[in-house]
């Protein structure tokens, strides 16, 4: 009987901990809802990659734009792609479908997009006007890279 009892103790503190892992990780509801089910930990996710488009690399609140406008050829540029591989999955995405990759962040400025472990990615700026910023933390926030690049510029990296 008290090894029944034992066990129910290391269950429950399992389950304290899971709640805190999970405290820790999640930024929202969502998130909260695919881990309870599994999926964020079936996907392994362990980074968030975000993409940013404005005109100040240090502050990109004083002029922002959406993120799609450092990949379209607005203006008469050329336009340029994103390029990921995700663990298994590749693609490559223009500012017609960019949005396809990751959600927009609450103002709309900035696309989060959730990375696996094993990633790679290549990104140019194609604006003029604007930097293109892409900024890689762990998911307990802990800034991993970080660059930004002007008209042509390109960002890659891997892991």
């Amino acid at each position: 009987m008290k090894a029944n009892n034992f066990n129910k103790v290391i269950y429950f503190l399992m389950f304290i901990f899971s709640c805190f892992a999970l405290l820790l990780i999640c930024e929202n509801a969502e998130c909260v809802m695919r881990s309870l089910s599994g999926q964020l930990w079936r996907d392994k996710i362990e980074y968030d990659v975000e993409l940013t488009c404005g005109t100040n690399a240090v502050n990109q609140a004083q002029l922002t734009s959406l993120v799609q406008s450092c990949f379209s050829s607005g203006g008469g540029n050329v336009d340029t792609f994103f390029e990921l591989k995700n663990g298994d999955q590749y693609g490559i995405y223009t500012a017609s479908n960019l949005l396809e990759v990751g959600r927009r962040s609450n103002d709309g400025h900035s696309l989060h997009i959730p990375a696996k472990k094993h990633f790679s990615i290549r990104a140019q700026n194609s604006s003029a006007d604007f930097i293109l910023t892409l900024k890689i933390t762990d998911l307990i926030g802990n800034i991993k890279f970080e660059k930004s690049v002007g008209q042509y510029g390109i960002i890659e990296v891997e892991n």
